[in-house]
């Protein structure tokens, strides 16, 4: 293993089925702690536990990403 990282590919040509924390949160231009963090609060996309490891599927973040918009602030504390 030489140490470089491939890039992941933007998230409408991802072909992996599921991915890391820090895939998922680099696929989606967040932080891995982001992720964390919304995973114990509920608010981040739907995750799978493998045993011990967290796997987000491609389909569920696609989901995710294509979720509501807002034309401000209230509106999105409001939902």
């Amino acid at each position: 293993m030489n140490g470089v990282i491939t890039p992941l590919p933007k998230l409408h040509q991802c072909n992996a089925l599921a991915l890391s924390t820090k895939e998922a949160a680099k696929l989606l231009g967040l932080s891995h702690r982001t992720m964390e963090d919304w995973r114990l609060s509920g608010q981040g996309p739907p995750f799978r536990k493998w045993g011990r490891l967290v796997r987000y599927h491609v389909s569920d973040l696609r989901l995710f990403a294509e979720g509501p918009t807002f034309a401000n602030t209230g509106e999105a504390l409001a939902a």
